[in-house]
């Protein structure tokens, strides 16, 4: 299998899927060549493609190299799944619903990756200029409030002793709270 890489944007192909009386052949007749083998016409459906997907992909993600994966990944799985294409909506359509999906996958991605928030009274510039290798944001905040860690972590636990309980034993925590709370992965 040969499929061409991507081109950085700005620097497309000016290939268009043309047959050899340079006839523009239609997305269905490259389709199907596709799916009877012939490598060459997926790759004409990509270079016809590759701008509109990356740019829904851009619009979505706003970063130039996430975007450029998306849209790499997207050819990629449409070519996997070529084979099962049934022609029942338009190969744009399930081209761009493939890479919509994506991008949706890469946003849930981008949730759930672990966030530290810098404390108020902390300052950023004093503690990205501190000498010495360190692991983590957490680590700096420990290090710049010293004892107060300790208090927070009591308030904390004292916070949570406070809260009621539900007749099945789990806490029932005031709406109001709910967007305070910081759950580490």
């Amino acid at each position: 299998m040969l499929i061409r890489p991507l081109a950085p944007v700005g620097r497309l192909s000016k290939q268009n899927g043309t047959g050899s009386r340079g006839m523009t052949r239609t997305d269905e007749e490259l389709v199907a060549r596709a799916q009877g083998g012939d490598v060459e016409s997926f790759n004409q459906l990509i270079v016809r493609w590759e701008r509109p997907i990356y740019a829904l992909a851009y619009r979505v993600i706003g970063k130039e190299e996430d975007a450029r994966d998306v849209c790499q990944d997207a050819f990629l799985r449409a070519y996997r799944a070529l084979p099962g294409f049934k022609g029942q909506a338009k190969f744009s359509s399930w081209l761009y619903r493939i890479a919509l999906n994506l991008c949706r996958d890469w946003i849930r991605r981008q949730r759930r990756a672990p966030v530290s928030q810098l404390p108020e009274d902390a300052d950023a510039i004093e503690l990205a200029s501190e000498t010495g290798p360190v692991e983590s944001i957490e680590e700096l905040v420990a290090v710049e409030a010293g004892d107060g860690a300790e208090a927070l972590e009591a308030d904390l636990l004292a916070l949570i002793a406070s809260l009621n309980r539900a007749d099945d034993g789990t806490m029932v925590v005031p709406s109001e709270y709910l967007e305070a709370v910081l759950v580490k992965a």
